[in-house]
């Protein structure tokens, strides 16, 4: 199905929706000219994540499990924050009421 740029934008959240839940698969036109394709990541053939999610679920199936697992992959945290430059020119509070008696 096509779906102009103008119409994606103002309803993206309902697009992510239907790609999402249903499955759709939609092609982005800008002036009825194909510039995009919307579509679910376990459609893409070269998704890792897409690869392994079907492979589990199909073992869950042969085992006689019903098991949801989502269609995206789990977000990892990161585990070095990343410290701004201007936080370590700041001096802390604890420096600022060195001495201080309050």
């Amino acid at each position: 199905m096509n779906v102009k740029t103008g119409e994606l934008k103002a309803k993206l959240s309902a697009y992510l929706h239907r790609v999402r839940e249903e499955g759709a698969t939609y092609v982005v036109c800008d002036r009825n000219r194909p510039i995009a394709l919307l579509t679910p990541l376990d459609q893409v053939p070269d998704n890792n994540w897409s690869r392994q999610r079907l492979a589990l679920l199909a073992q869950a199936r042969a085992a006689g499990i019903q098991l949801t697992i989502p269609a995206r992959s789990p977000v990892r945290p990161k585990l070095d924050p990343q410290i701004s430059s201007r936080s370590k020119a700041a001096p802390s509070v604890e420096a600022m009421r060195r001495g201080r008696n309050w």
